[in-house]
């Protein structure tokens, strides 16, 4: 009798562990990275004994006192990371992704066990880090004591030429500086395949609020052609690919061109600033990369948005013109990290009456510039596969 005692609570045990099994709450989901960059930096902030579980802002603790890491997730997606060194109000003359990029990198060089994996990231990314002139590394400063001396009172300046930015801190009496090249898969911390990848998510995640504008000032530089105001910017490699934008005036202002007599002026505007002339145009837009095709559709009013908060610049250019439709290319400039996106469309003279006609479009994510002799050839390679 006994026995049967022993095993009868046995049993009991054994299905009160399965329903607690069963009805448990699921523990916190596992962090993943987004790019290899922030899988090393992951690996190293754990054997740092740094735990990054959820986005927001969380101390560095004895991996540098006194500061905290900036943490962006999307569920448990690691998207970026980085020393919480500017405030979101802070004036940026430069695009977000390189203020991002100086926090993220500081971070990783914090994150590194000693000064010979400091100095092989830095050799390995030509990056340079200097304190009053010399290379940090040939000194005896721990870095984490560096970084600690900088915060919203120091002096920064941030300034870039032609291949690379330098972020500059005035600090009591030593002068630092972090040199960088213009280099955009270093600055947004992915590879060409890991952004292509990305690109759709990065359109839609972006907070984009709508102008409430009814009318629009015109520019001092706008040039009056027969009622029509032309307010031209420069050329990008050939003259037909144009910046700019096309006003006419209103009963209280002036407003944006767009009819299907002014074609070419009237597309120059929509791929420009669809946001801006509150546009309902959809895209049939498909992404293609590295091993990549994705279709989707997306308001152009929001890639417009998106383009000039990335502080790109658009240039367009008419390729053919039939009865029924237009054929163009766009290309989105971002001069600060020397990349471009391409763009290829088809839009039916219908869509200029009815926003619900589709226009097509093939997008080429982060073609670099840095070659300005080769683009020629890549625009050719990307035009076969629209």
């Amino acid at each position: 009798m006994k026995i049967i005692y022993k095993y009868r609570n046995f049993l009991y045990l054994f299905i009160a562990s399965f329903l607690l099994t069963l009805y448990a709450i699921p523990a916190a989901a596992q962090v993943k990275a987004q790019s290899e960059t922030m899988t090393r930096m992951l690996a190293d902030a754990k054997q740092k004994g740094l735990r990054i579980e959820k986005a927001g802002m969380q101390d560095l603790g004895a991996v540098c006192p006194g500061k905290q890491i900036r943490v962006e997730m999307a569920d448990s997606m690691l998207l970026d990371m980085g020393v919480a060194l500017f405030s979101e109000t802070m004036d940026k003359r430069y695009a977000r992704p390189v203020y991002s990029f100086i926090e993220r990198y500081l971070l990783a060089l914090l994150l590194k066990r000693n000064q010979t994996e400091q100095r092989y990231l830095l050799r390995e990314d030509f990056v340079t880090l200097k304190v009053n002139g010399r290379n940090f590394l040939d000194g005896k400063q721990p870095l984490s004591l560096l970084v600690h001396a900088i915060d919203s009172a120091s002096s920064f300046r941030l300034t870039g030429d032609s291949s690379h930015f330098r972020a500059q801190w005035s600090v009591a009496n030593e002068d630092i500086e972090l040199s960088f090249p213009k280099q955009y898969d270093l600055i947004l911390g992915q590879d060409k395949k890991e952004l292509a990848a990305s690109f759709q998510y990065e359109l839609e995640s972006f907070v984009y609020r709508k102008p409430d504008i009814a009318y629009h000032p015109l520019s001092p530089h706008s040039v009056p052609v027969s009622g029509v105001y032309a307010d031209m910017g420069d050329t990008y490699i050939i003259p037909q690919m144009q910046s700019g934008r096309f006003m006419q005036k209103k009963e209280l202002g002036y407003d944006y061109i767009f009819n299907e007599r002014m074609g070419t002026e009237s597309l120059l505007n929509l791929f420009t600033y669809a946001d801006e002339m509150s546009r309902k145009n959809k895209l049939q837009l498909t992404i293609k990369g590295y091993q990549l095709s994705r279709e989707f559709s997306f308001g152009l009013d929001r890639l417009c948005a998106y383009m000039k908060a990335q502080q790109c610049t658009a240039y367009m250019g008419i390729e053919t013109q039939t009865d029924t439709l237009y054929t163009g290319t766009v290309v989105y400039v971002n001069r600060d990290l020397m990349y471009m996106h391409l763009l290829y469309f088809k839009f039916p003279k219908e869509a200029f009456k009815r926003d619900e006609v589709p226009v097509y479009a093939t997008l080429h994510p982060y073609i670099p510039i840095n070659n300005i002799e080769t683009l020629y050839g890549e625009l050719d390679n990307y035009k076969k596969t629209y």
